[in-house]
């Protein structure tokens, strides 16, 4: 019959494997995030309406180059800083979330996708 010892020994093995488990898991969501904030930064500039400027050479198609004014251009980076700091406080909170679970069954049942 096991010590108390020993007993306490297997239940740390267990816990941390569980823990690697739940490390596995985390870098799956962490990766699944990087493709919701790309994305979501893909649409965004996506839907960026460039057809809306009033100036007819905004599009240089000979040197592919595309001008925005000051006020676009930042408009553009806001939305990206925003969706980026978005993302950082997303896996955060799903980073806290997964090393606050105990058991295995904790683990299965987490639905990585959840709240992204």
């Amino acid at each position: 019959m096991p010590n108390a010892q020993s007993r306490k020994a297997a239940e740390l093995e267990i816990i941390r494997h569980e823990k690697q488990y739940a490390n596995v898991v985390y870098n799956t969501v962490t990766y699944d995030a990087g493709k919701v904030a790309r994305a979501n930064l893909t649409a965004m500039v996506t839907s960026f309406n460039f057809s809306a400027k009033t100036d007819d050479v905004w599009l240089d198609v000979d040197n592919n180059q595309v001008t925005l004014t000051e006020a676009e251009f930042q408009g553009l980076f806001d939305a990206m800083q925003v969706s980026q700091q978005t993302a950082y406080i997303t896996e955060a909170t799903k980073y806290a979330e997964i090393m606050a679970l105990t058991t295995v069954a904790d683990v299965n049942a987490y639905d990585v996708n959840a709240s992204w």
